[in-house]
């Protein structure tokens, strides 16, 4: 009897079923791999926005904490006082303003009871007020002048209040509801000091600071 041999066909990956694979594999691993770099090295980014966001808020309530704190000075003017620097007051005959003085070695009010003439409009509310031997100025225009920092997005201020850029400090007016782009002009009321602020990505905020009655 003749022996009958079954022979079975097997099936396997040809050299170029596997070159094609092993190529399929490297794009995609490449793929994988810059994007997973990239959302690492970005994963931390929403966190340090986040940061300088509360950074930024942080600035604006320290120059708002500062406004308050002028604002809610009552203290009446008073003859021959012995007033220092930095001591605020309000007009006999209240205006809504305050006035800070701004002497370093301050000194004596009038002594004969000649009360100095307070300047509200603009320009004028930006210059000093002489009062005997010291000198007084408009709080707003000195907190605008002395404390926030000129109007320059490129020089950073980094003061008490925080490290930020003074986008916008100015003395503005409204017309019909909203601000006039005319600006304030010679003899207006100088009662609204507009403030913008920004940090160094780009992140603004704007707060309205008003005198007070």
């Amino acid at each position: 009897m003749k022996a009958s041999y079954k022979f079975t066909k097997c099936s396997g990956f040809t050299l170029i079923e596997i070159i094609i694979t092993l190529v399929i594999v490297s794009i995609l691993s490449t793929m994988i791999v810059t994007y997973m770099g990239t959302s690492f090295q970005q994963s931390s980014r929403p966190i340090h926005n986040y940061q300088k966001t509360l950074e930024l808020h942080q600035t604006m309530e320290n120059i708002l904490a500062h406004y308050k704190s002028l604002m809610e000075e009552n203290a009446v003017w008073e003859k021959d006082t012995n007033y220092a620097e930095g001591d605020v007051v309000t007009p006999t005959a209240g205006n809504g303003h305050r006035y800070i003085c701004i002497t370093p070695a301050g000194g004596i009010s009038d002594t004969g009871g000649s009360e100095p003439t307070w300047t509200v409009n603009w320009p004028d509310v930006e210059n000093s007020i002489g009062d005997n031997a010291i000198q007084w100025m408009e709080a707003l225009a000195w907190l605008k002048i002395n404390k926030i920092g000129i109007e320059d997005p490129d020089n950073k201020q980094d003061n008490a209040y925080g490290i930020y850029f003074s986008i916008e400090n100015r003395f503005i007016k409204f017309t019909d509801g909203t601000e006039d782009p005319a600006g304030i002009a010679n003899g207006d009321p100088a009662d609204i000091l507009k403030v913008t602020i920004a940090n160094d990505i780009g992140q603004i905020l704007t707060n309205l600071y008003t005198v007070s009655d």
